[in-house]
């Protein structure tokens, strides 16, 4: 829900036929989540989408600024934090191989 990264408690799209389909399901949502590991912060992308207090619940990964987080949870937003790996981690590990970190 979040690519394109958070600035000012944030997040846009790429381009303008993303940034409308996020806004509907948005609007159309009874709880709505986002999703974001760390690199995706502190970035900016073309079209504006929303508010992080316009999220239910952000899930996200322990690289993000806690004091970010902190002013997102002073918005009334949930923060759920765990490891998330990255596609290509998870697309190697379904093709039968196996990786250690």
């Amino acid at each position: 829900m979040l690519p394109g990264g958070q600035r000012h408690r944030s997040f846009s799209a790429a381009n303008h036929r993303a940034a409308d389909v996020r806004l509907l399901l948005i609007k159309a949502a009874r709880q709505r989540i986002g999703l974001a590991d760390h690199t995706k912060f502190d970035r900016q992308s073309f079209t504006f989408v929303g508010l992080a207090r316009d999220l239910d619940i952000l899930v996200t990964d322990a690289g993000v600024d806690q004091a970010y987080l902190e002013q997102v949870r002073k918005e009334e937003a949930r923060i759920i934090i765990k490891n998330i790996r990255s596609p290509s981690y998870v697309n190697y590990r379904r093709r039968g191989k196996n990786i250690k970190k």
